[in-house]
């Protein structure tokens, strides 16, 4: 029995460890769903009166709810600044581009430049006889 579940548990860290990012906060959240309904079925069960259910269930909702919500404005700062964080990247990469491309413009100026001392040495040497 214990191999069994050795086995599940590999299972589903090798399903986990090929998921990608959209996919593990699917699987993140499909588990809080499982987790919140094993615990709402715990705490209905023990309970009696259904009239206290009730109250439960809707105590449970509302705190979910307020839950819910917090998350969705943490996801949604966070989505804001991985915008932002990829903007500057954006930004880093067009300026790393221009430097690159001015640093070879002035390089083949400087090759150029050699180029042309060079000629205008041996065209001073000609002329001088040496």
């Amino acid at each position: 029995m214990r191999e069994v579940r050795e086995s599940i548990a590999y299972q589903q860290r090798d399903t986990y460890s090929r998921m990608g990012p959209t996919e593990h906060t699917i699987y993140y959240f499909d588990r809080e769903v499982k987790k919140a309904n094993r615990e709402l079925s715990h705490m209905l069960s023990t309970m009696d009166p259904s009239l206290s259910r009730l109250e439960a269930v809707q105590k449970k909702y509302t705190e979910l709810l307020a839950e819910m919500k917090r998350t969705e404005r943490e996801h949604n700062k966070a989505k804001k600044r991985a915008d932002q964080l990829q903007k500057e990247k954006d930004k880093g990469i067009t300026d790393l581009n221009k430097a690159t491309q001015a640093k070879d413009k002035l390089e083949k100026i400087a090759r150029d430049f050699t180029k042309e001392n060079k000629k205008l040495k041996v065209r001073s040497n000609s002329r001088n006889g040496i």
